[in-house]
């Protein structure tokens, strides 16, 4: 068992994946980490923003991402 003290009352694991990474979030922030025996390593940060707190699960895909910019909106929208 592994306890993650966030010292935090919004924070929540999203998913602990058969490799050891395992995502969590705290407050607006998703941070990994990989667990390292009974612990985790130093947490990297995965993405910060007003948004995330609505953040409740993750989501894994296979699919292959390419680059694009994204498109500036059309004129009248």
């Amino acid at each position: 068992m592994i306890t993650i003290d966030t010292g935090q009352q919004d924070s929540e694991v999203l998913d602990v994946r058969k490799d050891g990474l395992v995502l969590y979030r705290m407050n607006d922030e998703i941070l990994s980490a990989q667990i390292e025996g009974d612990k985790l390593s130093a947490p990297t940060l995965v993405v910060k923003g007003e948004d995330v707190p609505e953040v409740h699960w993750v989501f894994w895909s296979k699919a292959k991402v390419s680059a694009r910019p994204v498109a500036e909106p059309k004129a009248g929208r």
